[in-house]
C-alpha cells in the first residue's frame, strides 16, 4: 500500500515510478524461467538518466534511496508500462560499508577512563546502527553497554545521534567514563590501547568442513583514537605496527607517539566480500583470530 502511495504521490508530481516485487531479508532472487507468485515485500524503482534508485517505502527513517541489505543486490520484478522486467538492486562496496570512528580517552592514576568518540556509518553499517535513533533512553543505556561489552564498569554520561539524509551517513555522539580501565601491576599499569572497537566475532573452529562459506558483506572500519597517560607515568612498551593481509582483506594497527603524554590509536580493517572454498576455512578463522589478539594488545606504562 505505501509502495502504491508514494507512486502516485511522484506520478503526480511528474516523476515515474515503478511498483517492484521482491525477497526481502533473505538474499534470493526472483526466479527468471518460472512463471508464478514470487517475492514477499514490495519496493518503487524510479528510473533517472543516470542510475536507477530504489526506494523502500515502508520505513520512514531510512534516507532516500538507502534500500539496506534487507532488499540489496538480488533480482526483482519490475513492473513497467512494457510489462514486467528483472532487474538488479543495487550492492554495496566494502568500502561504501563503513564505519569511521573518531574518538579520545584519557587514563588517570587510579586506571580509570574518560572518553568520548563520534561514530559514523555508512551503507550496509548503517544498518546495523540507525535503529537505535528510535529508542528511549533505557534501551540505549543497555544497547552501548551490549556494544561496549569490552569496557568493565562502563558508565555513559551523554548519548546523542543523527541521520545525514543527504550523505546517507548515521552519526552517533559517545560520551563514557569507566573505573579500573588500567591494571595496575606493581609500579606498572596495562591497559589495552584499543578501547572501543574489537572484533570479537570468530568463526567455530570445524575440524573437517566439507561445505563452502561465503562473507555476505564486506566492510571497511576505519578508527583514530588519542590517548592521553596519566601524569607521574611514562610509556615503558609499545605494541609493534601490525599488517595483515590475506586473501580475506587486510587490517593494521599503529601507534604514534604524539608527546610523551600522548599517543593516537590508528586501525584499519578491511574484510572482502566473497564465496570460499571449504579448505579455505580455517585460514579464515586464523585471520579473524589475529585481529582479536591484536586488537587486545596492551601498552605498559611505568610510574616516573
Amino acid at each position: 500500500a505505501l509502495t502504491n502511495y508514494t507512486s502516485s504521490l511522484l506520478k503526480a508530481a511528474g516523476v515515474p515510478s515503478y511498483y517492484t516485487i521482491i525477497y526481502a531479508n533473505e538474499k534470493r532472487n526472483i526466479d527468471q524461467d518460472l512463471a508464478s507468485i514470487q517475492g514477499n515485500h514490495a519496493i518503487l524503482m524510479v528510473p533517472t538518466s543516470k542510475d536507477t534508485i530504489w526506494l523502500e517505502c515502508t520505513d520512514q527513517k531510512l534516507p532516500f534511496g538507502h534500500i539496506r541489505k534487507f532488499t540489496d543486490d538480488r533480482d526483482a520484478l519490475v513492473i513497467s508500462p512494457e510489462g514486467g522486467k528483472i532487474i538488479h538492486t543495487r550492492s554495496y562496496t566494502e568500502i561504501e560499508n563503513l564505519q569511521k570512528i573518531t574518538g579520545q580517552y584519557a587514563i588517570d592514576s587510579n586506571g580509570d577512563l574518560s572518553g568520548s568518540m563520534e561514530i559514523q556509518t555508512s551503507g550496509v553499517q548503517l544498518d546495523d546502527h540507525y535503529r537505535i535513533s528510535e529508542m528511549n533512553p533505557k534501551e540505549l543505556e543497555i544497547y552501548y553497554k551490549e556494544y561496549f561489552d569490552q569496557i568493565n564498569n562502563i558508565k555513559l554520561v551523554s548519548l546523542s545521534n543523527q541521520m545525514e539524509k543527504q550523505s546517507i551517513i548515521f552519526n552517533e555522539t559517545i560520551v563514557l567514563d569507566a573505573t579500573h580501565y588500567g591494571v595496575p601491576a606493581g609500579d606498572k599499569m596495562l591497559l589495552r590501547i584499543n578501547a572501543f572497537n574489537l572484533h570479537k566475532r570468530i568463526p567455530k573452529k570445524i575440524s573437517d568442513r566439507k561445505q563452502p562459506f561465503k562473507v555476505r558483506y564486506g566492510f571497511n572500519d576505519v578508527d583514530e583514537v588519542t590517548v592521553q597517560i596519566p601524569e607521574g607515568y611514562a610509556v615503558e612498551v609499545l605494541p609493534q605496527p601490525i599488517l595483515l593481509e590475506s586473501k580475506f582483506g587486510t587490517y593494521q594497527a599503529i601507534i604514534e607517539t604524539k608527546s610523551d603524554k600522548q599517543l593516537v590509536y590508528h586501525r584499519k580493517l578491511q574484510l572482502k566480500y566473497g564465496e570460499y572454498e571449504a579448505k579455505d576455512y580455517e585460514d579464515f578463522r586464523k585471520y579473524l583470530t589475529k585481529i582479536n589478539q591484536a586488537d587486545n594488545s596492551k601498552i605498559i606504562i611505568n610510574k616516573i
